[in-house]
């Protein structure tokens, strides 16, 4: 599901800016849910919880509520989010709403959020996210790196030159890593090509997946997607002597 929404067209059952204009955005939805508790990594909100917040007569009007009326909690003007998934779980208890930040049109790369409704409250529960200052100025920078271009040279790096496997660039929006994402973090958001490159050497595979400014041409980010880890344990199995298993 990539179903594109706009925060500030959801309808809400509270005013999000006629009530309390001198608080802040998060001021506002802590006062008006007394003892709710919001959660801070390096100054930057991630999460809000301990408290029901909104509410609906079906759980997708609780998560339009919340968000129409507060998603600037998180302190993101203007945030738009790409619903990933609504589902339910753990015997329809919970409904969970799964997003990924949108800007200019754009997925924003490593970033996300959730929403929960206890289902037999008919209420938000618990809402979290990392998300991207939009830029400072605004807009984002003139792109003059075409797609093809951001590959080739990618792959003319010396230490990139044995890669014989690539994938079709796309835009994307790259704010650094989630730790990184917020005021005095990575920076500007900026609009990049990523893409993967690899080899087909399973004997030493190789695979990165790349950020290059689409504007300026630098390397802003890689990836690498191949994982490595130790596991440890006993496997045991029955076994036949012999070959009369293959007979």
């Amino acid at each position: 599901l990539g179903l594109a929404v706009s925060l500030t067209a959801w309808a809400s059952d509270v005013s999000p800016n006629r009530a309390e204009p001198s608080l802040s955005p998060r001021e506002r939805l802590l006062s008006r849910f007394p003892g709710l508790s919001p959660h801070e990594t390096d100054g930057r909100i991630r999460a809000f919880y301990g408290k029901p917040m909104t509410a609906g007569a079906t759980a997708t009007e609780a998560i339009d509520a919340f968000w129409g009326a507060f998603s600037d909690s998180f302190g993101v003007p203007g945030l738009q989010l790409i619903t990933r998934s609504i589902h339910s779980s753990n015997a329809d208890k919970f409904t969970i709403g799964m997003y990924q930040q949108q800007m200019a049109g754009l997925p924003v790369e490593y970033s996300i959020g959730r929403i929960l409704v206890n289902n037999w409250i008919g209420r938000v529960t618990y809402v979290a996210g990392i998300f991207v200052q939009p830029p400072t100025n605004g807009s984002f920078e003139l792109m003059t790196l075409p797609a093809e271009d951001a590959v080739a040279w990618v792959g003319s790096l010396d230490e990139y030159k044995h890669f014989t496997e690539w994938t079709a660039p796309e835009l994307v929006v790259y704010g650094g890593l989630p730790e990184e994402m917020g005021p005095g973090g990575f920076g500007d958001p900026v609009r990049a090509w990523k893409f993967t490159g690899g080899t087909a050497d399973l004997s030493n595979p190789e695979r990165l997946t790349f950020f290059v400014d689409a504007a300026d041409g630098r390397l802003v980010a890689t990836r690498n997607e191949i994982l490595h880890t130790d596991v440890s344990g006993t496997v045991r199995g029955m076994a036949t002597p012999g070959t009369l298993a293959d007979s």
